[in-house]
């Protein structure tokens, strides 16, 4: 899932608690920036069973979603195939096993020894294998991607009523700061004010006495 969410910081500590209350693992995350956006992503483990709730109540923060997809992946043949790996490497650890007792000859036995190093090697990465392919089928992963607008591109992906209500917001402070500015002025006020009440009262004088 990638979206938008309206304040970052705020969804991150929800994001949290929501996999602490579905009893989901956070096994990785990752924050940047960009030029148009600050964003964090979550890779998040849950039992299947708790999936679709978990996913329904993240995508409760998001104000615009840009991406939600849902795949599946049928494990079945890649596990059958590795557990019988399995079964093989354990076979021939204990042909093994069984020719190092019978061996008497120095060569023989190290020899076997090497093979028997070899064969445990392997039996250990399939059992990785296998270990890892258990973890997938017990639990569902979940990618996620927040990020929050910086103000430069919020027109751009805001909807009309967001724009409007920031417009609006915008405008009102605007508006006070040019109050707050024209009070700082006041002195320059009066004076240009008298100056230009100086001007007048002299135009007025001059008019009078051509009269």
């Amino acid at each position: 899932m990638r979206f938008q969410v309206e304040n970052l910081r705020e969804s991150t500590t929800r994001i949290e608690a929501l996999s602490r209350k579905y009893n989901a693992t956070i096994t990785s995350s990752r924050n940047y920036n960009s030029e148009e956006s600050i964003e964090a992503a979550y890779t998040i483990k849950v039992v299947p069973e708790k999936l679709f709730e978990l996913v329904k109540a993240i995508e409760g923060e998001s104000v615009y979603l840009d991406d939600k997809t849902i795949t599946a992946e049928d494990v079945t043949r890649q596990y059958v195939d590795v557990e019988a790996r399995l079964n093989a490497k354990r076979t021939a650890q204990q042909r093994y096993l069984e020719l190092m007792k019978k061996a008497t000859k120095v060569e023989d036995v190290l020899a076997i020894e090497r093979e028997l190093q070899k064969v445990q090697e392997e039996l250990e990465s399939v059992q990785a294998q296998l270990k890892a392919l258990q973890q997938q089928t017990s639990y569902s992963t979940i990618n996620l991607t927040m990020y929050q607008l910086v103000p430069a591109s919020y027109a751009d992906r805001t909807s009309f009523s967001s724009r409007v209500a920031s417009a609006l917001s915008g405008g009102w402070q605007l508006s006070k700061d040019l109050v707050v500015g024209l009070l700082y002025l006041w002195p320059v006020l009066i004076l240009v004010s008298l100056i230009i009440l100086t001007i007048r009262l002299r135009k007025r004088r001059r008019a009078r006495s051509m009269a």
